[in-house]
């Protein structure tokens, strides 16, 4: 036995060794590494989770942000939206692809539901993008013809 290293060791050390590449390879700090590099990355105020706080929809104002939650989470590459009411039942929900270049928002949705998500599947959508302070203001026209205006707030860590 002099010599040799005790089994329970060589099977701690093989366990560790795998829990470390695990953790290696799903840390975030891998993650955002790998993320592709490109106009989506370079300072990129949209990465985050934004509220919905008030909406104009061909030209009425919405009262969605009165009646249910609507949250946009945002990477340096894709964007997800979702709506949902007092209950924490979704009734809307789209994302897909995005391209930011500091003032024009291109979005491209892949994946949702609901009708609108059903008009402008696959179809890129285009925006005027503008911030003030916490607040983000995107304005376009869908490629339904629908004219609108979003206001979103960040949301902050709630500690």
């Amino acid at each position: 036995m002099r010599g040799q290293i005790p089994y329970f060791l060589v099977a701690a050390l093989a366990v560790t060794t795998c829990l470390l590449v695990l953790a290696a390879h799903n840390s975030p700090t891998r993650l955002a590494a790998s993320e592709p590099k490109g106009e989506a990355t370079t300072a990129n105020k949209l990465v985050g989770t934004w509220k919905l706080v008030s909406a104009n929809y061909g030209g009425r104002e919405s009262t969605l942000p009165n009646e249910a939650t609507t949250l946009k989470h945002v990477t340096p590459i894709h964007y997800m939206w979702v709506t949902f009411d007092k209950d924490g039942q979704v009734t809307r929900t789209q994302g897909g692809p995005y391209v930011f270049d500091g003032g024009v928002l291109k979005s491209t949705p892949e994946y949702g539901l609901g009708r609108e998500f059903e008009a402008i599947k696959g179809k890129q959508q285009l925006f005027k993008v503008k911030f003030d302070g916490n607040r983000w203001t995107q304005s376009g026209t869908l490629s339904t013809g629908t004219t609108l205006e979003e206001v979103w707030e960040r949301v902050e860590n709630q500690k």
